[in-house]
């Protein structure tokens, strides 16, 4: 009762008597009359967190000097984040003095006024490596102490991106692609890397997949809840060992992994690995392994369940570099298979038997014609030959007959006597 009395007793007053209940540069969560508040003159940047009824339409904050902000319609400096029951509104640079918030707002929630807020990160390393793992934190705080609001927390979502640059300016974007690639998002969930959830601290496992080159890293809210950016120049360099899986010939023979270092680039002494294979049954398997002193290479050796099938592995390679920097390189999950590789040997055997046997068949088939075409042949010319020789013969007898038949015809006439 005694709060309320103070607040209707300021409005009262008048506008004279704002700073009574305004906020001023430490920031706070209020409940005010007509949903008014003062914004001091120290404020850089201020976030309204204003709850709505259900399925109502987003509010209308109205400025100092009556300007209206709506969120569809408002000015570059003001960033409109909107649920159905929630308005999240950032200003950079807000304009001094009493502000309202004009809406269907709940009266069970109170509007929270976020000032000062910095968005402070860990520093990267100048020089990052292709494939590598980081882990990476960012961290909200109120007047350097950490935000806890869990409202807040929880719809801020910070992400990272490379940016290529080509000497100390933005490299060309390429026509129709996007020159800025985003690589993580950042979680306060208190799962995989993040240690605690709802303690203010954004936690990311940056996976640095591009090609090597400069880079200008930015760290930006994606859905505009939280406007100030961080911004980094770094290179990524190309892994410092050379990865190579070689796959077992048979069912008896194990795989490796073999981790080569790249010259000058590594001690020997910190190089370890930690593979993880899937059988087809879907056994995990594990080996590790790690580099001996002075040597220049890690095998380690996958054992062979001796099952055909699909294979999975994956894993990771930890190391330390000339700078005694400590490293993690992750190894995309790949898959092989074994039998496929043996079931392409046997039908290449089996393909080659019945090619073959095909191809004798198909030779004696061949040669049967053949055999076939000359015993015609000759039948042919021998039933030729004795046609031509009858004809031959039955026109010689025919021819000579009529000869004989002639002279004797004439050797008749000769003899018969002279008639009276």
């Amino acid at each position: 009762m005694t709060r309320l009395r103070r607040i209707f007793s300021c409005f009262l007053v008048g506008l004279s008597l704002w700073p009574c209940f305004g906020l001023h540069a430490e920031g706070q969560a209020v409940m005010l009359l007509d949903n008014r508040f003062r914004v001091d003159p120290s404020i850089r940047q201020v976030a309204f967190l204003i709850h709505r009824e259900n399925e109502s339409t987003p509010v209308v904050l109205v400025r100092p000097d009556g300007t209206k902000y709506y969120a569809w319609r408002h000015p570059k400096n003001v960033s409109w984040y909107e649920e159905s029951t929630l308005d999240i509104i950032t200003i950079n640079h807000p304009m001094p003095g009493p502000w309202q918030a004009i809406g269907k707002i709940s009266p069970d929630n109170q509007i929270h006024v976020i000032s000062n807020l910095k968005l402070s990160v860990s520093k990267l390393p100048q020089r990052l490596y292709q494939h590598e793992r980081f882990k990476f934190t960012a961290r909200l705080t109120q007047d350097g102490a950490p935000l806890v609001m869990r409202d807040f927390l929880e719809r801020v979502k910070l992400t990272v991106e490379f940016l290529p640059m080509k000497g100390d300016e933005l490299d060309e974007p390429v026509p129709g692609a996007p020159i800025e690639k985003t690589l993580g998002t950042f979680y306060d969930n208190g799962e995989g890397l993040d240690e605690h959830a709802g303690d203010g601290i954004f936690t990311v496992e940056l996976p640095v997949e591009v090609k090597p080159g400069k880079y200008r890293v930015r760290i930006v809210s994606s859905n505009g809840v939280f406007l100030r950016a961080h911004e980094q120049d770094l290179f990524v360099f190309p892994p410092p060992v050379n990865i190579t899986f070689i796959q077992g010939q048979s069912v008896d023979q194990d795989h490796q992994l073999v981790v080569t270092l790249k010259s000058g680039s590594l001690a020997s002494t910190a190089i370890a690995a930690h593979i993880e294979m899937r059988d087809p049954n879907g056994q995990i398997s594990v080996a590790q392994g790690t580099m001996a002193p002075g040597a220049d290479r890690l095998v380690v050796d996958l054992p062979n369940p001796k099952e055909v099938g699909r294979y999975e592995w994956w894993g990771w390679i930890y190391g330390t570099d000339e700078y005694h920097r400590e490293y993690v390189l992750g190894l995309e999950k790949r898959s092989f298979t074994m039998a496929a590789t043996l079931q392409i040997d046997t039908n290449l055997e089996a393909l080659r038997a019945r090619q073959l046997a095909k191809q004798k068949e198909e030779a004696e088939r061949v040669a049967e014609l053949e055999r076939q075409a000359k015993r015609k042949s000759v039948i042919r010319w021998v039933v030729i030959f004795n046609l031509v020789l009858l004809v031959g013969t039955t026109s010689g007898i025919l021819l000579w007959q009529r000869k004989k038949a002639k002279a004797e015809k004439a050797a008749s006439e000769l003899a018969l006597p002279p008639s009276d």
